[in-house]
C-alpha cells in the first residue's frame, strides 16, 4: 500500500503533509526546522507513517520556468536521496509544481479562522498539504 509524504522545503522550516492510507486526502503534520537533523527527522516520519513515496514541491513561476530557489530544492532532493540510500530505504522522490500553494494555504487558513500565530507555525505544512492534494488529484486523473 502506498503512502505519500509531501515536503514544502524552506531555508528555515520544512512543511510536511502525509496522505491517508487510501490516498483520498492529505493531512498536514507539524513542520520541522531545516537543520543538520532534517534528514533523520524525515526518516522518523517515514517510519511512523509507513511512507513509500516522497513528493517535494518545486516553485515554478507563472510562465512555467523554475524560480531561483529551485536549485536549492533540487540539491535538497539529491541529498535526501543519498541519505535514504544509506538507510537502505527504497523511496521514490518526485516533484510537484507548488506555484501559488502558499497563497492558497493562507486563503484556507483565513476561511478556517486560524490566528496569525497558528498561521506562522503551520503555513508550510498547509502548503505541503496542497502540494500533496494536487499530486493525488493528478494520480486519480491518470487512473
Amino acid at each position: 500500500m502506498k503512502r505519500y509524504l509531501a515536503v514544502d522545503w524552506g531555508r528555515k522550516k520544512i512543511g510536511l503533509a502525509v496522505s491517508d492510507p487510501f490516498l483520498e486526502y492529505s493531512i498536514p503534520i507539524e513542520p520541522i526546522l531545516n537543520t543538520k537533523n532534517t534528514f533523520s527527522n524525515i526518516n522518523k516520519i517515514i517510519i511512523k507513517y509507513s511512507i513509500t513515496d516522497i513528493i517535494v514541491g518545486l516553485p515554478y513561476l507563472s510562465d512555467g520556468l523554475q524560480s531561483q530557489i529551485c536549485n536549492q530544492i533540487l540539491n535538497f532532493i539529491e541529498e535526501l536521496r543519498k541519505f535514504l540510500e544509506k538507510c537502505n530505504l527504497n523511496i521514490l522522490i518526485s516533484t510537484q509544481n507548488e506555484y501559488r500553494t502558499t497563497k492558497e494555504a493562507k486563503n484556507r487558513l483565513t476561511v478556517d479562522g486560524l490566528n496569525k500565530k497558528s498561521w506562522a507555525k503551520y503555513k508550510d505544512s498547509y502548503s505541503a498539504q496542497i502540494i500533496l492534494e494536487e499530486f493525488l488529484d493528478n494520480l486519480k486523473t491518470l487512473n
